[in-house]
């Protein structure tokens, strides 16, 4: 057979023509947003289609299943069409699994995923977990949001000091009131029972137990966020230092055991304690008047601490010296 080259004119429709076609098979591009509020049967997901590729996309949501790489063909939600963010409800959830989920976007040309969020369901609302180190120690836990917070003070005491000990980066561990040595002595205390342990910052940094951590900034700053009724989480206000939000504190707050009758409402469960603090090499200070807590992030060779008062509704955030002896809370990994 001869073989005819194409002309010019030939040639450049034939180049349309792949392009066309190419432009037909092109598919959304969606991404995958962060699963919040998270229950035992429900939680919040969602994502952004940030380009509809060739077609107009007809339908978008997520899918989501205890195997990875869940498609439409798994549970999947139908939120609306189009192109932008847009918000999806996970349904029928059971507790004690691990989801993944995954946007997508579907249209003519196919359906396209964004990429893969996982998220454990294995926690509910609130309820109590064992550390099992120094023999057990069962601590009530309770859910805020997508976070999982202790709802009381870390007892573990591996050693403790007076309240002038201290020497450089070394851990240290306070019982507020006690200037002995003794851990029985320690333990015994209503001080401990109550409020227990005060860390120097190097001691909170791996005072937690495994499947917890010491809280950073940023994770104190998004509790403050899901508590306050007046300011959000990634609201600037909680960048600020000293006096932050409307009624965070408040609500941070435990219902008694504040002097001056500065109890909160403890509407979350948190029930923050006045666990007061140790200064420097100067003594305990302030038990029944303020709550101190520390956060696993630095500025400088400063560790970020926040804080409740008995005084005010609104919540507290400073940095100190990394010798202070302040309380725990972990949070859940």
């Amino acid at each position: 057979m001869k073989y005819t080259p194409l002309t010019p004119v030939l040639l450049l429709a034939f180049i349309l023509f792949s392009l066309i076609s190419c432009e037909k098979e092109r598919v959304p591009t969606v991404t995958t947003a962060r699963v919040t509020f998270i229950s035992e049967a429900t939680a919040l997901g969602g994502g952004e289609v940030t380009a509809a590729g060739s077609d107009r996309v007809a339908v978008r949501g997520v899918c989501w299943s205890t195997s990875p790489n869940p498609t439409i063909q798994d549970a999947h939600s139908s939120d609306s069409s189009g192109t932008g963010s847009y918000l999806s409800t996970l349904t029928g959830l059971t507790e004690d699994h691990i989801y993944y989920v995954r946007a997508y976007a579907t249209s003519e040309a196919g359906t396209a995923y964004g990429q893969e969020m996982i998220f454990d369901n294995s926690w509910g609302e609130s309820g109590t977990f064992t550390d099992p180190r120094e023999g057990g120690t069962e601590y009530r836990w309770v859910r805020i949001a997508d976070q999982i917070w202790m709802a009381e003070n870390l007892a573990y005491l591996p050693r403790v000091s007076a309240s002038d000990e201290y020497l450089g980066n070394d851990p240290y561990y306070y019982v507020y009131g006690y200037e002995g040595n003794s851990l029985a002595e320690a333990r015994a205390t209503e001080n401990f029972t109550t409020y227990g342990v005060l860390y120097n910052w190097p001691a909170s940094m791996g005072a937690c137990p495994d499947g917890w951590h010491l809280p950073s900034d940023d994770e104190w700053k998004v509790l403050k966020g899901n508590v306050d009724s007046q300011y959000g989480v990634g609201d600037p206000e909680w960048d600020q230092t000293r006096y932050q939000g409307y009624d965070a504190g408040a609500n941070l707050k435990s219902k008694s055991g504040w002097n001056y009758n500065g109890n909160g409402t403890d509407l979350y469960g948190f029930a923050g304690l006045p666990g007061g603090y140790r200064q420097y090499d100067t003594g305990f200070f302030l038990e029944g008047d303020y709550g101190y807590w520390w956060a696993s992030t630095l500025t400088g060779t400063f560790g970020w601490c926040h804080y409740l008062s008995w005084g005010t509704a609104e919540a507290n955030r400073e940095y100190y010296m990394q010798v202070y002896g302040y309380s725990v809370r972990c949070i859940r990994d």
